[in-house]
């Protein structure tokens, strides 16, 4: 097939072999108008992925650190906020009472988390079932721990490395497999 007219454009989508029939998609110059998807502006927990960027090891995080960051900005690019707001549902509190070994008494503080779950609706307005965040906690993070690197010759601070302890050193590296 030959288009004359400029204001069409044929693109060549599959061949159907066995009937030598060829499907053609024909586009309009005219673009519909779409406006622009709203911007989600949401507060929520990402403090374990942060503080592995932070130290500078954003290439070694492990991936029950990475996996719920990079789920939730997936479930994120689905939103579309103009057809309903994300609903947050708390699922589980957890209220935890600990001794604060960082006061001379050691008085027991009063610790809370809990784990929510999220619904939205994607741009045509159904429910996103697959991908969405499930058990999503918030008030709980892993803080990176870091060992300084020194040099043998002078003791000199030359870098932070990675402390893991011995009895999860080989699920974290793993993990990063």
């Amino acid at each position: 097939m030959y288009f004359n007219d400029e204001s069409l454009k044929a693109v060549l989508l599959s061949s159907n072999t066995q009937k030598d029939k060829i499907m053609v998609e024909i586009l309009s110059t005219v673009k519909p108008e779409i406006t622009k998807k709203p911007e989600i502006k949401i507060e929520y927990n990402n403090k374990s992925y942060e503080s592995y960027v932070k130290n500078g090891f954003a290439d070694s995080i492990p991936q029950l650190i990475k996996s719920p960051y990079e789920g939730m900005h997936k479930f994120f690019n689905q939103v579309d906020l103009r057809k309903g707001p994300i609903e947050r549902t708390v699922r589980m509190i957890v209220r935890l009472k600990a001794p604060d070994w960082s006061t001379k008494k050691a008085e027991r503080k009063e610790y809370v988390y809990y784990e929510e779950y999220w619904d939205a609706k994607n741009w045509l307005g159904i429910p996103i079932t697959k991908g969405r965040p499930d058990g999503h906690i918030e008030g709980k993070y892993t803080e990176v721990m870091t060992r300084p690197v020194l040099d043998e010759k002078t003791g000199e601070h030359i870098d932070n490395a990675l402390q893991v302890p011995d009895r999860s050193i080989t699920s974290h590296f793993r993990n990063l497999l």
